[in-house]
């Protein structure tokens, strides 16, 4: 401590005696005077810079860095190569592209740091200079570095590395351009996105992604109507990455005509900056799709546009649509009713129940089982008794045992239950009903699980759903609590559902059997 306050009264001394020992001890001494003597010249050497004194900072800096080669005090290097940036500008350019094309990454990652922040277009010029004459290692370094520090200078010369034979310098040219808020910069990007290098290609697609500036998106959507597929393909994803709303109207547009990869990137680009008034051209390409990647984009940009929307246009819409939609396209329009959810949608998937092909019934059946709250229930009990099909029987009951799990009044919730065992025709439909009995704490709900706990196929279900419903009563029915759990012992001879009865007796005041 005392030698790094040394560094800062000796910074205006007179007596250069004084430094020149905290340098020596600094690049010669060992252990802790070793770091408290190279503190003190670094804040000696930044006071120097401050009062205008650069040759003596200078000296401090590159005896520092000519001692510090060992991998242990890189951060000593690091400092110094900093420093020399701060007070020799341009004229540090040298040695920060020597440390640069060292093999210490620290180190070269503190000069590209020092050189990009160093202030002054004189600065920049300098580096530009240099680019041509750089060794190979170097040169993307330095393309990254115009790229942070910007200006007219910096531009251009990013810009034109873009054009580098040198797959490093154009990838880092590509990388720097992101960064670059002119329109030049867009117009070369885009044009990289036809480059026969499919890295090339991902990376300007990334920097048009993040290009900031007036006008990006716009300019980037200026060239969809004439781009060729694969290239409005990623215009669009970039739109889409950009979360350019504004340019939600031309992405739209590529619906119409648009080869499949084009329709299929535009209605996913749809999903993140769609709004209603897409809707339309939305319904129209899944309904004119012949390709089910398409049909399932579009359904998953209306499902996510549905909820902004205005539900007494939107459903309207998407029933409208289905009217003219073949069996698959209203299979994906079944879909998005369910997304939205609303009483004219629910009034069109019953309909679809009775449509001729079978997909176009499964999926109204399948909707149905999905369908958010309670509405859909009594649909689901009815289909679940009195379905031709096997295959919806099955399904209604399971989306009726899933709704009864939600519903809130146990007393209705007990009811659901026992209708969807009466109906149960499979062991595992019956099942899942008693797993759902278990989360309903009354009485009733344990007599109707005590009455399957005979049942070989259904015994052990029967009895954690007895053992579920104790647990929930047994502060309020003692009695019934008990009961269940003696009859639980009584059916079961081993195993955790007996050691969970037995405890939950012994909690009661019984006593384990």
């Amino acid at each position: 401590m005392a030698l790094a306050a040394a560094g800062g009264g000796c910074a205006a001394a007179s007596d250069a005696a004084r430094p020149d020992d905290l340098l020596k001890a600094a690049v010669s001494a060992h252990g802790r005077t070793r770091i408290e003597a190279t503190d003190a010249v670094l804040t000696m050497a930044e006071r120097l810079a401050e009062v205008g004194q650069a040759a003596p900072a200078e000296r401090i800096y590159r005896t520092l860095w000519d001692a510090s080669g060992a991998p242990a005090h890189r951060h000593v290097r690091c400092a110094a190569i900093r420093g020399l940036a701060r007070v020799l500008g341009p004229a540090a350019v040298d040695d920060l592209a020597a440390a640069m094309a060292g093999r210490d990454g620290q180190v070269a990652a503190s000069a590209m740091q020092a050189a990009a922040r160093v202030p002054g277009q004189d600065v920049t010029r300098a580096w530009v200079e240099r680019l041509a004459s750089a060794p190979a290692v170097v040169r993307p370094r330095i393309v990254r570095i115009l790229g942070r520090r910007g200006g007219p200078a910096a531009a251009e010369a990013v810009l034109a590395a873009l054009g580098s034979d040198q797959d490093a310098v154009r990838r880092a040219a590509i990388e720097a351009a992101g960064g670059l808020a002119t329109p030049h910069a867009v117009r070369a990007l885009i044009g990289l996105l036809e480059a026969e290098d499919s890295g090339d290609r991902a990376a300007a697609e990334a920097a048009l992604a993040r290009l900031q500036g007036p006008g990006v998106s716009a300019a980037v959507a200026a060239h969809l109507p004439e781009a060729r597929p694969a290239v409005r393909v990623r215009l669009i994803q970039v739109l889409s990455a950009r979360a350019a709303r504004d340019q939600a109207d031309a992405v739209a547009a590529c619906l119409e005509g648009g080869a499949v990869g084009v329709q299929t990137a535009a209605l996913k680009a749809l999903a993140v900056l769609g709004g209603e008034a897409h809707v339309p051209a939305i319904l129209d390409a899944l309904v004119a799709a012949g390709n089910e990647g398409v049909r399932r984009s579009a359904a998953r940009a209306l499902v996510s546009i549905g909820p902004g929307a205005e539900a007494g246009r939107f459903v309207p819409r998407v029933v409208g649509a289905m009217e003219k939609a073949g069996p698959e396209a209203r299979c994906a329009l079944l879909r998005v009713l369910s997304a939205a959810a609303t009483p004219r949608g629910l009034s069109a998937v019953r309909q679809a129940l009775g449509a001729g092909e079978e997909a176009v019934r499964e999926t109204a059946v399948r909707v149905l089982a999905d369908w958010p709250g309670t509405a859909a229930a009594a649909d689901l009990l009815a289909i679940a008794k009195g379905a031709e099909e096997t295959k919806h029987r099955v399904l209604a009951l399971r989306g009726y045992i899933r709704l009864a799990g939600r519903e809130e009044k146990v007393a209705e919730r007990t009811r659901m239950v026992g209708r969807a065992l009466s109906a149960a025709e499979r062991v595992e439909e019956r099942r899942l009903a008693l797993a759902a009995l278990a989360e309903v704490p009354t009485p009733e709900a344990l007599r109707l699980a005590l009455a399957h706990m005979e049942e070989a196929s259904l015994r052990s279900e029967a009895a954690a759903a007895v053992l579920g419903i104790a647990e929930g009563i047994a502060a309020e029915h003692p009695a019934d609590a008990r009961a269940g759990l003696e009859a639980v012992l009584r059916a079961v001879e081993a195993g955790r559902l007996r050691q969970r009865a037995e405890r939950l007796l012994e909690r009661l005041g019984e006593g384990g059997r």
